[in-house]
């Protein structure tokens, strides 16, 4: 008995780790509360993660999946709403061709940048503005009703995912920063709307690297990619496999 069992741990763990490497990508989080365009504004009551991963040919047409974790770390009395998620894109898809398909809210919107012909024949661009942060790809709106004021409240995370129309894509595909038009705007990898503050009070927020806002938001190149939960996994599994042939042996 014991040696049919041995050969199939170490099959079972192969399997198992070439499922979720094929799977799940790397991932990489953004913590915002250091930039905000309202100057106005507390940037440390500004309290937000986001984090980005992509699963590969996960959705059920067979295509990438964009999964976005967003945490809204505001409280009472300084509580907050999150309202809308902005995301740069650099590759050859097609971002008008993304879907939203998971929706914990269930009346959001995803808007991609597009192209119309102006005067002349040329082409202008039309793109999810984020105020003085410049210029994004993808406009993630939580909550799109006329007269809808809610979004993620104070204190609340949820997952929402994007199908992506095809493969092969990756988490910092999305991380580049956001085109500015004058010098006076600043770029960032990624743009949060808090609305519903005290008094009213909404504001855009940027992560950045410190809290000093002379320091450049954050980038591609400052992102550091976490390990991923298929990994951890993948590790405990090839653990418990060893012991259990020490134990079978």
């Amino acid at each position: 008995m014991s040696r049919l069992r041995k050969p199939l741990i170490p099959a079972l763990v192969a399997g198992l780790f070439a499922f979720i490497l094929a799977t799940r990508g790397e991932a990489f989080t953004l913590t915002f509360s250091a930039f905000a365009s309202d100057s106005d504004a507390d940037v440390g009551l500004l309290d937000a993660t986001l984090s980005l991963v992509v699963a590969g040919a996960a959705g059920a047409t067979g295509n990438d999946l964009l999964i976005i974790d967003l945490a809204n770390h505001t409280a009472v009395p300084n509580a907050y709403t999150l309202s809308e998620v902005y995301l740069n894109y650099t590759g050859a898809a097609d971002p008008s061709a993304f879907t939203l398909v998971t929706d914990p809210l269930g009346d959001g919107a995803l808007t991609a940048g597009t192209k119309t012909a102006g005067n002349g024949n040329k082409e202008l661009a039309q793109e999810p503005h984020a105020g003085g942060f410049g210029y994004y790809d993808l406009l993630l709106d939580l909550s799109t009703p006329p007269g809808a004021n809610d979004g993620l409240a104070a204190g609340d995370s949820a997952t929402w995912e994007i199908d992506l129309g095809g493969t092969g894509f990756d988490a910092l595909d999305f991380g580049p920063l956001s085109t500015t038009q004058s010098p006076n705007q600043v770029a960032g990898a990624a743009a949060l709307k808090f609305t519903q503050g005290p008094a009213g009070d909404s504001a855009f927020v940027l992560p950045a690297l410190t809290d000093d806002p002379r320091v450049r938001p954050n980038s591609v190149a400052a992102v550091i990619p976490e390990p991923t939960s298929g990994l951890l996994i993948a590790s405990a599994l090839v653990v418990l496999a060893w012991r259990g042939r020490q134990t079978l042996g």
